[in-house]
């Protein structure tokens, strides 16, 4: 699930970590050096992301309170926290570390509205020129709200590779909403592209009060 990829396998001192959050399965390459995180599920929360040490680090809270995670998360067990939480709990552990890059493999699969709103929040917070985030995922509208950059495969191929904004434009997807959409933004509306009828529905809403 996650990993440290080591970029250099012959030299193990120059280690260049990527974090990776959900199913690897995709992102195996045997080019690379791959290794889990080692862990305990009775570790609670705070000795996974704290070690040993007494006072908790600051930077924790302020990640927890970014994530809009409760506190009380700490001090339980890795085991008893949901698969979201623990997504978060990875989430903060790679930031502590300071990893340059973070992979989301389909971390908002089975994730509710509320957890993906988290998410974004966060990554809109976060984001510097120094800390890459990369999500693969087949869900459009998540990875419109989340991106800049959207690289496009089909059948190993790939098909699109330019700014987000960019894909609504061409061929590639196939959308009843978003052709009227284009029409509609053609003529002189402001509406937000969305696959999400209902949301489609309080744009349009809005942009005639």
């Amino acid at each position: 699930m996650e990993v440290v990829v080591s970029l250099n396998k012959p030299f193990r001192f120059k280690y260049q970590t990527v974090g990776v959050i959900g199913d690897i399965n995709d992102l195996l390459n045997e080019e690379f050096d791959i290794e889990g995180l080692m862990y305990d599920d009775n570790w609670t929360v705070k000795r996974f992301l704290n070690g040993f040490r007494f006072k908790i680090n600051e930077r924790i809270i302020t990640l927890f309170n970014m994530l809009e995670l409760d506190l009380e998360l700490l001090n339980k067990k890795i085991k008893n926290i949901s698969r979201t939480d623990f997504k978060f709990v990875l989430l903060t552990y790679a930031i502590l570390r300071n990893y340059k890059t973070i992979i989301f493999d389909h971390m908002d699969l089975n994730m509710s509205h509320k957890d993906k709103k988290k998410l974004l929040n966060f990554i809109r917070k976060i984001k510097n020129d120094e800390l890459s985030f990369i999500f693969l995922s087949t869900n459009m509208e998540f990875l419109y709200k989340v991106s800049n950059h959207l690289i496009i495969f089909n059948e190993g191929k790939i098909v699109y590779d330019d700014l987000i904004d960019n894909v609504y434009n061409e061929s590639i997807i196939d959308s009843k909403i978003i052709k009227f959409i284009n029409l509609a933004n053609n003529k002189g509306a402001n509406l937000t592209y969305t696959f999400d009828r209902k949301e489609l529905l309080k744009d349009i809403y809005r942009s005639v009060m």
